[in-house]
């Protein structure tokens, strides 16, 4: 739908409604007034969108983008929060043809990092009503936004202080390993009513160890190494690989990574996480693979 045609309709329906309520309810100007102030961030977030939708259409089209980068994916969903309430766009995910490097063009041209949640206004505006309000009263000014938690704006607070000290820079920097390792498994939960739900699991590490190394126990145990559990209900499979990978964005060096090992029984579901992860490759895990391999052999098991 064109935009204008819309902003247009939006604009008449409210008028005249702001009309009919003054007539028939005694509407007075205050009440015009806030119902107005909330069609304006209502519309101010739709062109913005608008504007941001013909953006990333224009990089996706581009001949010089594509001479330097190449698709890796798709419709990635994106919420930031800021004083007009959440803009909510789709955006693609690139791979440079020389570096290999992994980027979100389109989030560059709006200067936001992966993953920014609120721009820089929204921040500004917190950490100002946070001088004179508590966080949860901060939280509550905001109608529109999707951010509820005040530890949110703590947070912010806590960031900023720290950031306007002398002190050094104590932020961990990106974790650089060759090699990542995601396991994934499913369970199903039942329901006393209805069909039951599937449980989807994964826990990203960057390999094991052996516990006690010096033990002379035949029954050794091995530990996963920075082990990252990721568990939900999660209709759409997308939704649980795409938070998997910015999990991995906000915790390791892509650039660095030489492969992401994707693990499972093979079923569709995990295996569609190799077209989302980047440099990944899908491979059987130990114990299924013995499980097919046992139940191929059949009655030879010399042959396992």
């Amino acid at each position: 739908m064109n935009i204008i045609t819309e902003l247009n309709r939006k604009i008449t329906t409210h008028m005249s409604t702001c009309l009919e309520k003054a007539f028939e309810e005694g509407t007075g100007l205050t009440g015009m007034v806030e119902s107005t102030l909330g069609l304006v961030r209502e519309m101010g977030r739709d062109m913005i969108e608008e504007i941001i939708s013909t953006a990333e259409d224009s990089l996706l089209n581009s001949k010089e983008r594509s001479m330097e980068w190449v698709v890796q994916s798709r419709n990635r969903e994106k919420t930031v929060s800021t004083l007009l309430g959440d803009i909510c766009y789709r955006r693609t995910y690139y791979k440079n043809r020389e570096s290999g490097a992994f980027r979100y063009l389109t989030d560059e041209l709006l200067g936001l990092e992966p993953h920014t949640r609120m721009d820089i206004g929204l921040q500004s505006d917190m950490l100002t009503k946070a001088k004179e309000i508590s966080y949860e009263q901060v939280v509550q000014s905001y109608d529109d936004i999707s951010i509820r938690s005040r530890s949110t704006v703590k947070n912010l607070v806590h960031r900023t202080s720290m950031e306007n000290t002398n002190w050094p820079n104590l932020e961990d920097e990106k974790r650089k390993v060759r090699f990542l390792y995601v396991e994934a498994d499913e369970d199903h939960v039942h329901q006393q009513r209805g069909k039951g739900m599937i449980m989807k699991l994964g826990y990203v590490h960057e390999g094991k160890r052996l516990v006690n190394p010096a033990c002379k126990s035949k029954h050794k145990r091995n530990e996963l190494i920075g082990a990252k559990y990721i568990t939900g209900l999660y209709p759409n499979n997308d939704d649980f690989w795409f938070e998997v990978l910015d999990y991995i964005e906000a915790q390791y060096d892509l650039d660095y990574v030489e492969r992401i090992f994707l693990s499972g029984d093979g079923a569709p579901w995990i295996q569609a996480g190799e077209d989302i992860l980047p440099k990944c490759s899908f491979v059987i895990d130990g114990y299924h693979l013995s499980k097919y391999i046992k139940s191929a052999t059949g009655p030879y098991p010399a042959y396992e």
